[in-house]
């Protein structure tokens, strides 16, 4: 890799100046889970819309958001929140991507660490993450930060017709 990555929490004036970006790599998100999930967000809007509610959280401070630059090119992102899961209040990332062409550089890596820094920061104990069962290599990278197999979430799909958004 030609540059090294800096990671940098992302306020929501950085947010607004790299909407478009955080878009795209939520494209490149949504089209790796493509073979593993029902194709939802796959639409340009449903894209921006969901990028829109995470303005919205960072508006109302409840979300966290890294990115990771390349120069001045973001090449990865994390977005977590502080949540309630059964007793016990917990970090969540709600979504880790970094660009196709970067993976396996350790940003993935870098991004995971400044959650887990802020996370001791606030004095919680847990960092909490979902992923698609099928992502074998996304199982195995967070096997390899320390993360381990809580519980397995089924879901039953009533109306697929409302799910799909494909262009």
């Amino acid at each position: 890799m030609p540059n090294e990555p800096s990671i940098q929490r992302i306020d929501l004036d950085e947010a607004l100046r790299h909407f478009d970006p955080l878009v795209d790599l939520l494209q490149e998100l949504y089209e790796d889970q493509r073979l593993y999930a029902p194709p939802i967000f796959l639409d340009q809007e449903s894209r921006r819309t969901r990028c829109r509610k995470l303005i919205e959280h960072l508006q109302s401070d409840t979300a966290l958001l890294w990115g990771a630059f390349i120069a001045s090119d973001l090449a990865g992102f994390l977005w977590a929140y502080e949540r309630d899961f059964f007793c016990e209040r917990q970090m969540y990332v709600n979504a880790v991507v970094v660009k196709e062409s970067l993976r396996g550089h350790g940003i993935g890596r870098l991004l995971l660490d400044a959650v887990a820094t802020e996370t001791s920061r606030r004095g919680l104990l847990t960092i909490g993450v979902s992923c698609l069962a099928g992502k074998h290599d996304t199982l195995r990278f967070y096997d390899s930060h320390g993360f381990i197999m809580e519980r397995c979430q089924l879901v039953k799909i009533l109306d697929k017709g409302r799910l799909l958004h494909d262009d």
